[in-house]
């Protein structure tokens, strides 16, 4: 059993400067969000195609409306493709002051609560912890549990584990270890992108 998310977690920043367009705050939130859905902390390597800007309270709600413009920034989540179309215009309390009520609704990925609901089984697995109803009906409503954020998290950890090996070989300075390395870091990179080239 693991901690979902490590820090830095993510932010909105006080002092950023308003834009017309919510567009214009991508690169504001890729480092607030450190690179990561706010949702189920994917990193965007290898997936930077599949994410989005996500409106927490929805921009164009079914059932409501609310005084939020488009362009609030504190309002605006780093998002994959996977949890923002999960999400899309759900708000079931129909209230942009009220995220969640009898543990149905949303937290937002920037409150400290929200890494309180989940953990990490062994493969990455994302859970609600203690069996939380809040984490539950978050997870369901995001399809946390869809398998490719699991992959997601166990590719970044391979990344580290590669990086770890890598400087140890280098280290040693043997030519033969340090080939060998690079065949395998060849090989490694060119399946794994054509693994999520093809996963996007």
């Amino acid at each position: 059993m693991g901690i979902f998310r490590e820090k830095p977690y993510p932010i909105h920043r006080d002092d950023r400067a308003e834009c017309e367009k919510y567009s214009s705050y991508l690169g504001t939130l890729i480092v607030d969000f450190n690179k990561r859905c706010g949702y189920c902390n994917d990193l965007h390597s290898y997936r930077i195609r599949s994410f989005a800007i996500d409106h927490f309270v929805p921009r164009n709600p079914k059932d409501f409306i609310h005084p939020i413009a488009p362009n609030f920034y504190k309002n605006l989540v780093y998002s994959c493709n996977y949890c923002n179309g999960a999400k899309s215009n759900k708000f079931p309390t129909k209230n942009h002051e009220l995220h969640y009520e009898n543990n149905i609704g949303f937290v937002f990925p920037t409150d400290e609560k929200y890494n309180d609901l989940f953990y990490r089984e062994d493969d990455g697995t994302i859970m609600p912890e203690d069996d939380n109803p809040l984490a539950i009906y978050i997870i369901d409503e995001l399809n946390l549990n869809n398998p490719i954020h699991s992959l997601m998290w166990r590719f970044e950890k391979l990344i580290n584990l590669a990086k770890i090996i890598r400087q140890k070989i280098d280290e040693t300075k043997d030519p033969d270890l340090i080939n060998l390395k690079n065949e395998l870091l060849e090989e490694y990179f060119e399946i794994t992108q054509n693994i999520f080239e093809n996963n996007d």
